[in-house]
């Protein structure tokens, strides 16, 4: 996937799922350093944790409290306070033993976890949440999570780091902290890569994308909703340079064993363009029918090739130019205007030579 792989620490597919625009769920026996691994994650991304454990809880706790306003003759709801702390950036929510929660307590985590929000309370886009749950022989009054619920999550097989554990314990107790959390920060240009390989990959599966029937002793399956959330996610490792276990993990997890291999079958088939090697000529691209649906991550990609800003020479722009201006005359049009568009605006002294202005100009036009 990359030219470069980087291993990370035990559970880097959860931490980078979390930071994706995923709400990922842990699930491991009890006393195995869960809440204290959430913890020093979000210390290392400076974030600020707060733990809720709902089987503790009343659903007003998330939902607020009802009043009358006698005036307007309606009931009103007020939020608690502890829920408005979202609204701010940089938080994050751990949903501990989620599958104790009752009932009631089900359609307002729901909320949570899929929108964000709790009635008329939106959640900061950089809120991140995270769930854990223990197996039913060791969560008392559990129950299975029904299919609305599992099929919003990553279901991750949630790894003890007894090395980490075992040299605490050597040093009376003190245990080590993880310094190779994977942060992800902004992976938005590498976003159209993934989603037109998923897109790519349901087009050629079909049968896949919509799942009828729930699996049988498994917790995760397909829907289109997972796919693209599975594309956030690999769009993630992908800026991390994670390893292939990871992509392995992340696609299992999000869309379930059947789908999810046959995704890292297609991922480790793919013939994917180098953006260097495209930019410095050492590749060519083909725009054969077979191919155009599979470029569409080669724009944003170039896009990050150009970074950082400033180090790049004028030749070598007037040579990705050439190639996103190849590119928009053969049927990529749509994916090459916004990457014109910020290349113009972040290389303002760059103008296009005498044999690319009249085609550059045309594409310019099209932007505005």
């Amino acid at each position: 996937m990359t030219k470069e792989c980087k291993s990370y620490c035990e559970n880097a597919a959860f931490y980078i799922a979390a930071q994706c625009q995923m709400t990922p769920i842990a699930w491991a026996t009890t006393g195995v350093a869960k809440n204290a691994l959430f913890e020093a994650f979000c210390k290392a991304i400076g974030y600020t944790y707060h733990l809720f454990i709902p089987s503790i809880h009343l659903p007003e706790d998330i939902g607020g409290c009802t009043d009358i306003d006698r005036v307007r003759k309606v009931s009103e709801v007020y939020p608690m306070d502890w829920i408005k702390v979202f609204e701010k950036p940089n938080q994050c929510l751990h949903i501990d033993e989620i599958n104790t929660a009752g009932p009631t307590m089900m359609p307002p985590l729901l909320s949570i976890t899929n929108e964000r929000r709790v009635g008329d309370i939106v959640f900061h886009p950089s809120t991140i949440i995270l769930c854990a749950a223990n197996p039913p022989e060791m969560a008392p009054n559990s129950a299975p999570l029904a299919g609305s619920m599992q099929n919003r999550l990553y279901h991750h097989d949630w790894k003890f780091p007894l090395n980490q554990w075992i040299d605490g314990m050597k040093n009376g107790g003190v245990f080590p902290t993880p310094t190779d959390f994977p942060i992800v920060g902004d992976y938005s240009s590498y976003l159209p890569k993934w989603t037109g390989a998923l897109g790519n990959f349901a087009k050629r599966n079909r049968n896949a994308v919509v799942t009828h029937t729930l699996p049988e002793d498994e917790k995760a399956f397909c829907s289109p909703r997972m796919l693209f959330k599975l594309a956030h996610c690999l769009a993630g490792a992908d800026k991390v340079k994670a390893e292939g276990e990871v992509i392995e993990q992340l696609c299992v997890g999000t869309v379930g064993k059947n789908v999810g291999a046959q995704i890292v079958k297609f991922i480790a088939a793919m013939d994917l363009y180098d953006a260097d090697d495209v930019i410095d000529g050492k590749a060519s691209v083909s725009y054969t029918d077979d191919r155009v649906d599979s470029l569409i991550y080669l724009p944003s990609a170039i896009l990050d090739a150009l970074r950082p800003e400033g180090c790049h020479g004028k030749d070598r722009l007037d040579k990705a130019v050439t190639v996103l201006l190849d590119m928009s005359e053969n049927g990529l049009l749509d994916a090459v205007m916004p990457v014109l568009g910020e290349l113009s605006s972040t290389y303002k002294s760059w103008n296009p030579p005498k044999n690319l202005k009249a085609r550059y100009g045309q594409v310019m036009m099209e932007l505005a």
